[in-house]
């Protein structure tokens, strides 16, 4: 955390969702290691985590490494966005998205 308190721009994680994961197809004991402290950051915990790394000087989130079974993109950032509005931060349009699997991430200029 202490690493990436004054980042400007931050790719981070948003892997799963949780219940989708739950219900999904993969074998138990691998939903618990992605569950588990060492596995994968669901939607909630990336917005969780955004909140408390929030400052006047981010400039853009990027959420990433989704997971195609358990997770939409349309899903995560909706969960991201809906946590950061209610602690009072403003998603305008293109602060927060969603970086394509298959595609580059556009080229983020910090001013």
């Amino acid at each position: 955390m202490e690493h990436l308190k004054d980042v400007e721009v931050l790719l981070l994680e948003a892997n799963h969702d949780v219940n989708m994961l739950q219900v999904g197809p993969y074998p138990y004991m691998l939903k618990q290691r992605i569950l588990g402290r060492k596995g994968h950051l669901s939607n909630m915990v990336s917005a969780n985590l955004l909140c408390e790394l929030m400052h006047d000087k981010m400039q853009h989130i990027i959420l990433g490494h989704l997971s195609k079974e358990n997770n939409y993109p349309e899903l995560a950032y909706e969960t991201v966005k809906c946590e950061l509005e209610q602690q009072g931060y403003n998603c305008q349009s293109g602060f927060l998205s969603v970086a394509k699997c298959f595609e580059p991430t556009p080229v983020y200029e910090i001013s």
